[in-house]
C-alpha cells in the first residue's frame, strides 16, 4: 500500500471529518494567536502571540514521540530542524546531538524558538535562524534535517498559517526538496511529517520528481487524523 494515497475515512465518516476539518480551521484562525506555555516530551515551550501552537492543533507532541524514536535509534551527527516554530524539532534533537540548527521564515517563531532553546539550557548545542529554507544555512551540511512541511495547499494569512498552508500548489514543500539535497551529508537522512488530511499525492510527485526515495518511519493516530513520520534519502 502506498502510505502517500492512504486515507483511513470511508463512508459515512468523511461526512464526520468534514466537520472536524471546519472546527480546525476555525481554531487556527481564533485560537493560534494565544499565548500559552505547553509541557511536549518533558520539556516546556513558551508559544508566543502568533506563533502557531503544536499542542493546540494535537500535532506537536506526537510528532515529538516519533522523532525521538528515530533519532534515539539513527542520527548522532549533526541536524537542521527546518520550519521550527516554537522549537520542538530542533530541542528533541538536542537529546542526541550536540550541532543543531534551527530555521523558520516567521520573526516571532524565530524570537519563540530562541526564548526556549535558552529556557532549555541547550544555547551551546541550538542555533536558530531567521530566513527563507536553506538561505540561512548556506554552505552547511546535516546528517539529518527534520521537517514538519506546511502539507495544506492554501496560501497562509498569518505566521502562524505558515506552519499549515505551503501555498496552493505547495510550492514550500517543492522548494524545499529542490534545496535540500546540498544540505545533506553522505548517507544523510530527511525525517519528515506528513497528514492524512494533507495533500500527499502532490507531496509524492514532488519526490519522484527530484529524485528521492522514502519509507515510513512511524505512525500515530490523533482522532481523525493520521500522521506519518518518513525516512528521506536522495538517489544517488
Amino acid at each position: 500500500m502506498n502510505r502517500f494515497c492512504y486515507d483511513p475515512f470511508s463512508f459515512p465518516r468523511k461526512y464526520v471529518r468534514a466537520v472536524y476539518n471546519k472546527m480546525f480551521h476555525k481554531r487556527l484562525r481564533l485560537r493560534a494567536g494565544r499565548t500559552a506555555c505547553v509541557t511536549i516530551k518533558g520539556t516546556r515551550f513558551n508559544i508566543d502571540e502568533g506563533v502557531f501552537n503544536p499542542l493546540l492543533f494535537m500535532t506537536g507532541k506526537p510528532y515529538a514521540i516519533m522523532l525521538d524514536k528515530v533519532l534515539k535509534e539513527g542520527s548522532r551527527g549533526s541536524v537542521l530542524d527546518m520550519g521550527t516554530g516554537s522549537g520542538v524539532g530542533a530541542l528533541i534533537a538536542a537529546r542526541y546531538s550536540d550541532k543543531i540548527h534551527a530555521v523558520d521564515i516567521d520573526s516571532k517563531a524565530v524570537a519563540c524558538a530562541r526564548e526556549n532553546v535558552e529556557n532549555s539550557g541547550k544555547m551551546s548545542t541550538v542555533q536558530v535562524y531567521q530566513g527563507d529554507l536553506f538561505e540561512p544555512v548556506e554552505g552547511f551540511v546535516y546528517d539529518a534535517i527534520l521537517f514538519s512541511p506546511p502539507y495544506l495547499a492554501k496560501i497562509p494569512v498569518s505566521g502562524a498559517g505558515r506552519a499549515l498552508y505551503g501555498g496552493n500548489n505547495l510550492e514550500t514543500i517543492d522548494r524545499f526538496f529542490f534545496g535540500a539535497k546540498q544540505h545533506l551529508a553522505p548517507c544523510g537522512v530527511i525525517y519528515m511529517l506528513c497528514s492524512s488530511e494533507g495533500q500527499n499525492d502532490m507531496i509524492l510527485e514532488f519526490i519522484k520528481k527530484h529524485k528521492y526515495r522514502f519509507t515510513l518511519s512511524a505512525m500515530r493516530d490523533i482522532i481523525l487524523e493520521r500522521l506519518f513520520l518518513y525516512r528521506i534519502n536522495p538517489e544517488y
